[in-house]
C-alpha cells in the first residue's frame, strides 16, 4: 500500500511538534541523497536504486507541469526529490507503515520517495488517483515542498494548518480526478467516514501517531469544497480566517445537483 504521504512519514514532517519523534527518519546518512539523477527536468533528483529512479523520472515532466499550474509555484530548480530503498520503522504504527511511500523533510527541504514491497493501495478502489505512486507519492511531497518554499520553512511549520497543507497536496494529486459529485460522495460513504472525521481531518486532539488514511480522504473532500465550489483562490484558503466546512455543509454540496 502506497497512500500518500504518502505519508504517514510525510503526514506532519512539517510541524515543529512532530519533528521530534520524526527526526530519525531523515536525520541519519541512509537517509542522504546519494546519487545525482540526469532528469530532463530541472528538479534536483537523487537515488540510490537506478530502475526506481528511471520509473519516477518519467512522470517527473507531468508532475513538474502539475506543478506550474499552482499559484505557490516559484521554480523546479529549487526543488529536491530524493529516492531511497525504504523508511526506517522507528516510530510508525503498523497501518502507518503499510501506506507510507514518501515524506517531506523541512529543516532541509527534501522530499522522499520511498521503494516500498507493498506496492497496492486499494481501499474500496474508490480513491483511484493514486494508482500509480511514481505520479501520486513523488506530487504530493513535492507539493509540500513547493508550498514549504513559498511561504517559508518555519512560517510554514508554524502556521498552515495541516488539513489545509494535507488537503492541498492530495487536491493537487487528484487532478482530473473525481469530476463528479457522486465520485467524491462514494469517498465518503464507500469508505463510511464519520461526520466527526469529514469536518475535522488531522485534529489537533490527535497525535500524529493517529491519523489514518481516512484523514487524508476527509481534507481532500474539504480541500474541494473550498478550491472548487465555494471558488476560495489557493494563497486565501491556506490563510487562518478560511475554516472548515461542517459535514452537513459538505454532504448538502454533495447531493445537490449543479
Amino acid at each position: 500500500m502506497f497512500l500518500q504521504g504518502i505519508y504517514g512519514t510525510g503526514l506532519q514532517l512539517a510541524y515543529p511538534s512532530l519533528l521530534k519523534p520524526l527526526e530519525w527518519q531523515v536525520t541519519g546518512p541512509a537517509m542522504q541523497p546519494t546519487h545525482q539523477y540526469p532528469s530532463t527536468t530541472t528538479i534536483q533528483f537523487f537515488y540510490d536504486d537506478r530502475k526506481e529512479a528511471d520509473k519516477i523520472e518519467a512522470y517527473l515532466p507531468k508532475v513538474v507541469e502539475l506543478l506550474k499550474s499552482s499559484p505557490f509555484y516559484r521554480n523546479s530548480e529549487e526543488l529536491v526529490l530524493v529516492q531511497k530503498p525504504k523508511i526506517l520503522q522507528a516510530g510508525l504504527t503498523e497501518e502507518q507503515l503499510s501506506y507510507t511511500r514518501g515524506g517531506f523533510y523541512l529543516p532541509k527541504q527534501y522530499s522522499y520517495y520511498f521503494t516500498s514491497t507493498n506496492d497496492v493501495f486499494s481501499p474500496d478502489e474508490i480513491y483511484y488517483s493514486h494508482n500509480n505512486p511514481y505520479h501520486s507519492v513523488v506530487l504530493h511531497e513535492l507539493t509540500h515542498q513547493m508550498v514549504s518554499r513559498y511561504y517559508g520553512k518555519w512560517l510554514t511549520g508554524i502556521s498552515l494548518e495541516t488539513w489545509k497543507n494535507e488537503g492541498y497536496a492530495e487536491y493537487m494529486v487528484a487532478t482530473g480526478c473525481y469530476s463528479t459529485k457522486a465520485e467524491l460522495l462514494a469517498i465518503i460513504t464507500e469508505r463510511s467516514l464519520s461526520d466527526r472525521m469529514l469536518q475535522d481531518p488531522f485534529s489537533r486532539t490527535k497525535s500524529w501517531a493517529q491519523y489514518r488514511i481516512d484523514d487524508y480522504m476527509a481534507a481532500l473532500v474539504q480541500t474541494r469544497y473550498a478550491l472548487d465550489a465555494k471558488k476560495v483562490f489557493p494563497l486565501e484558503f491556506m490563510k487562518s480566517s478560511y475554516k472548515l466546512a461542517s459535514a452537513q455543509e459538505i454532504k448538502d454540496w454533495l447531493v445537490t445537483e449543479d
